[in-house]
């Protein structure tokens, strides 16, 4: 059984569903995520949230974030949510299948959208914190001598960001949906934070795992969307990004090793 009665009968008596059957979504990581296919064809997203991923203030921010964006029309709007149980309208689309100019072109879009968003409703940028946390969780080796390196980027980073963008933090191309009507939606903002556009750019580049031809066709379609709104030319805002991606592979390297070891433990 994929959904636990306590799931069952809080979707049943609370949110009012009548489920006809349950999907599970292959690629999440940190949560559990399930479509709901519920009667007269209707559909839902259910989320098991993983409560030692994010602090309660964390994920207070994240609902009242997807709040605002759901409003702009910009993500999926939060139905109901009651401690790890999370309810959200389901949207129906297509996500990029592969990585192409059109595909990183829509990345460069969203991400020069989500940049101009005038909200303060996000984490300041704490890399730092979260290196930290990382180390403390695993159960595998942790080079110290490499560690400690990082960890000194990370507060570097964290001490001169401006932390003044908003910063989705997690923008793969499964997190972008494509309606029928041609609107873009996008998903999981639970790593949203307030730091800097070379932060957002490296963690992209990062999680999708793009190449140096891909990285720089991003770079320059970004940089043509949004220059006006930088503080800097894009000599800096390059300088920038390669100390956050390197820092952001030595993280994404601790991430795997962590979701690889076949651990119950979480995070």
């Amino acid at each position: 059984m994929l959904l636990s009665p306590d799931e069952r009968k809080w979707l049943s008596e609370l949110c009012h569903l009548k489920i006809i059957s349950v999907q599970k979504v292959a690629h999440a990581i940190t949560n559990r995520v399930f479509v709901l296919h519920c009667i007269d064809n209707k559909k839902f997203i259910f989320k098991r949230l993983n409560v030692q991923a994010r602090t309660a203030t964390q994920r207070a921010c994240e609902y009242q974030l997807q709040q605002l964006l759901s409003k702009l029309n910009l993500t999926p709007k939060v139905i109901a949510i009651k401690g790890s149980y999370k309810l959200q309208a389901f949207i129906a689309g297509e996500t990029p299948k592969e990585v192409n100019t059109d595909s990183l072109t829509l990345l460069a879009t969203q991400l020069s959208i989500i940049h101009q968003i005038p909200t303060k409703i996000a984490p300041l940028q704490c890399l730092a914190s979260e290196l930290k946390d990382l180390k403390k969780h695993s159960d595998r080796y942790v080079d110290e001598k490499e560690h400690a390196f990082y960890r000194q980027l990370a507060t570097d980073l964290d001490h001169s960001s401006a932390k003044d963008t908003l910063c989705h933090g997690d923008l793969s191309l499964l997190n972008i949906v494509k309606t029928a009507s041609g609107e873009v939606q996008i998903l999981d903002w639970e790593y949203a934070v307030l730091a800097c556009s070379a932060y957002d750019l490296a963690s992209c580049c990062c999680i999708n795992q793009l190449n140096e031809a891909d990285e720089n066709y991003l770079l320059d379609h970004y940089y043509d969307l949004y220059a006006e709104h930088l503080v800097i030319d894009k000599e800096k805002l390059k300088k920038e990004y390669v100390q956050y991606l390197s820092l952001f592979r030595y993280i994404n390297k601790l991430w795997t090793d962590h979701f690889d070891k076949g651990s119950n433990s979480e995070i």
